[in-house]
């Protein structure tokens, strides 16, 4: 691939038009995007974008490697932003192309593990794409790897927690409001080995080790969070990733899964949980926000408590 700007902008260009064309709008009706699905997959477009993504896209570890608070964690930077930003517009096709297409699902089902080696590459967001692969789809997902699984927990080890990371594991663990009991025995193994550092129960971080003081976010409570708007963010939210952890334990249980149910419950008392939901409101004073406050946004507050109830 020359590395030469026109030629990043032609293929990126060209890349988009094709997502274009893979996207509902009123334009471009369900009917037309699932034709345009099949020729794609037919002539076999996919295949030089997998080839794209096969090439090397450096990481910049030293950031990492001279980190001394574990709170300063964050995603490697690309060496190459040119070629992540093009690796981002090969990622957002396939996942169009994925989407409800199981015959593309399958395609690309092979080369999962392939791609979850660019998680964590900063501005580059791979898991979603990774999500629609299998999303809905029972052969595939009871297919799915341990390793895979481990990957993304190893990511938030590694590089800090992120919703979308603990968000992956819906699709690994439910389909259609039906509990998938195989990877829900693989994943609370790995979640109860790693729970401090994984789940977040309280999304307070007046005094957390997961952030570091020069972080605007860090002295805030969770009220603190939503009255700042945090869980309107899409990549760097921790309200978002307070609720994940809270609905993946619900995935995690759900159905008729009594060893995990006890194995949860164990972490998470009903006092937990009664005293979560009543909290949600309340300031630092222990006052009750009233609705309607000018400037607050109470649609954080059913937000964080939907997942707990």
């Amino acid at each position: 691939f020359a590395d030469k700007q026109a030629a990043y902008q032609e293929a990126g260009d060209l890349l988009r038009r094709m997502t274009h064309y893979l996207t509902p709008a009123s334009d471009n009706l369900v009917e037309v995007v699932k034709a345009n699905q099949h020729m794609m997959l037919d002539r076999g477009l996919h295949s030089p974008v997998i080839d794209i993504l096969r090439l090397s896209l450096e990481r910049d570890t030293s950031r990492r490697a001279a980190l001394h608070d574990t709170a300063e964690k964050d995603a490697d930077s690309a060496k190459n932003p040119r070629r992540r930003d093009l690796f981002q517009e090969c990622y957002n096709f396939l996942k169009t192309l994925c989407c409800n297409e199981p015959e593309a699902q399958s395609k690309m089902f092979p080369l999962i593990q392939t791609f979850a080696d660019h998680v964590g590459i900063a501005k580059l967001n791979v898991v979603d794409t990774i999500a629609e692969i299998v999303r809905d789809n029972p052969r595939l997902i009871s297919q799915v790897p341990q390793s895979l699984l481990s990957h993304f927990i190893d990511s938030i080890t590694i590089w800090g927690r992120k919703a979308r990371w603990l968000r992956i594991f819906e699709v690994f663990l439910e389909i259609g409001g039906f509990s998938f009991k195989r990877n829900q025995d693989l994943v609370i193994k790995l979640v109860m080995d790693n729970f401090e550092e994984l789940i977040d129960l309280e999304c307070d971080y007046r005094n957390s080790r997961f952030l570091p003081h020069s972080d605007e976010r860090y002295g805030k409570t969770r009220l603190e969070l939503i009255w700042a708007g945090d869980h309107k963010d899409e990549t760097r939210t921790l309200v978002k990733y307070h609720y994940s952890s809270v609905n993946l334990l619900a995935l995690l249980a759900a159905g008729k899964n009594a060893a995990n149910q006890g194995k949860i419950m164990q972490k998470v008392t009903l006092d937990t949980i009664i005293d979560q939901i009543i909290s949600v409101p309340l300031s630092k004073d222990g006052k009750r926000v009233p609705v309607g406050t000018r400037g607050f946004d109470y649609d954080g507050v059913y937000y964080v408590r939907r997942a707990w109830t």
